[in-house]
């Protein structure tokens, strides 16, 4: 098993004493309870994954053409702000 990795997060007082009792409320750790936030779904989906492999798939194509002068190249922000439409 690989070593665990270790992360500080600088907090005000009431932030810390706000996370400890919504912990302490639901019965679980604070480690347990921001891992939790961490992987909670309306967090994972502000973007549809399919949509933005779609995108970087499509982008990755406009790249190789671009290569071969097939066609113009669309700069980053065009091709980032595809994700939002």
């Amino acid at each position: 098993m690989p070593a665990a990795k270790r992360l500080v997060v600088e907090m005000s007082e009431s932030q810390h004493q706000a996370i400890k009792a919504k912990a302490l409320l639901r019965g679980i750790s604070m480690r347990d309870y921001v891992l939790e936030k961490l992987n909670d779904d309306s967090l994972n989906n502000e973007y549809d994954m399919e949509d933005v492999t779609s995108s970087i798939v499509e982008a990755l194509r406009e790249v190789g053409n671009y290569k071969n002068g097939k066609q113009e190249l669309h700069s980053a922000r065009d091709v980032l702000s595809s994700l939002n439409d």
